[in-house]
C-alpha cells in the first residue's frame, strides 16, 4: 500500500508549510510513530514550503559547513527530549540512536528555531532521545554513548570546516546557554538538555565533557 502513504498519523494529507519526514517506502509497512515527524509524504519529494528530514553523512555534513563557513559562528547542542527514532526539523543535525543523522536543510546557515533568543548565525545540533527524562531520572530512553560520540565528531567537523572555535564561548549545550539567558537548570529549568550525559553524572558536566571529546577528534 506504498501508494496510499500520503497522509499525517491524523489520517490528513500533508498541508503547505508542514514538516515533512521523508523516509524510504521500504518503512511504509507497519511504520512506528516514533520514526516519524509531523507527517509522512512517501511517494513524491516535498512541495515548495514542505521540509524533507533525510539521511545525511559525514561528507555532505563537512561540505555544507565549508559552505556556511562566515555566516555561522555558533553552535547549539541539545537532546530533543522525544523519541529515539523521531527527527525534528528545529534542528540542522538530528543524532539517532545508532549515530545515524539526518537534516531538513540544505544550508547550516538557515534560519531554524532551536535556541531561543540564538538562533541567527548558529547551528542546532540534537540527539534524538531523553523523552519523559527528568532531572532525576533520563528515563527510558537516555542519550546512547553511539550517540555521543556521533554527537562529539559531528561537533568537530562543524567547528573544523566552518572555522568555530571550539571552546564555551562558541560550543555550547542548551543547559549552559539557558542559563546564560535565565532559564535554566539555575533558575527555572526550562530547559536542561546536556546538563549531564548519563545517569548520576554530576549536573552541568555534559557542555565540558562534550567540548573534550570533540576537541579530542580534532588533534
Amino acid at each position: 500500500m506504498v501508494g496510499d502513504c500520503t497522509t499525517t498519523l491524523n489520517g490528513q494529507v500533508a498541508e503547505k508549510g508542514q514538516s515533512v519526514l521523508y523516509t524510504p517506502a521500504v518503512f511504509c509497512g507497519g511504520v512506528d510513530s516514533h520514526q516519524i515527524s509531523e507527517c509522512i509524504l512517501w511517494n513524491e519529494k516535498p512541495r515548495k514550503g514542505e521540509s524533507c528530514v533525510r539521511t545525511i553523512y559525514l561528507p555532505e555534513l563537512q561540505a555544507m559547513a565549508q559552505e556556511a563557513a562566515g555566516q555561522i559562528d555558533k553552535v547549539y547542542l541539545h537532546w530533543s527530549a522525544g523519541h529515539y527514532g523521531q527527527p525534528f526539523a528545529d534542528y540542522h543535525v538530528n543524532i539517532d540512536r545508532d549515530g545515524k543523522l539526518y537534516t531538513a536543510v540544505e544550508s547550516l546557515a538557515e534560519l531554524l528555531p532551536h535556541t531561543w533568543r540564538r538562533n541567527t548565525g548558529s547551528v542546532g545540533v540534537a540527539i534524538l532521545c531523553c523523552a519523559k527524562a527528568t532531572t532525576e531520572d533520563l528515563g527510558k530512553e537516555p542519550p546512547t554513548e553511539v550517540q555521543l560520540t556521533a554527537l562529539a565528531k559531528v561537533i568537530a567537523v562543524i567547528c573544523q570546516e566552518a572555522g568555530i572555535p571550539l571552546d564555551y564561548d562558541h560550543v555550547r549545550t542548551h543547559a549552559e546557554q539557558a542559563d546564560e539567558d535565565g532559564y535554566g537548570p539555575q533558575t527555572t529549568c526550562e530547559r536542561w538538555d546536556l546538563w549531564f550525559l548519563r545517569q548520576g553524572e554530576d549536573p552541568g558536566s555534559g557542555g565540558e565533557e562534550l567540548r573534550a571529546a570533540a576537541n579530542a577528534m580534532c588533534a
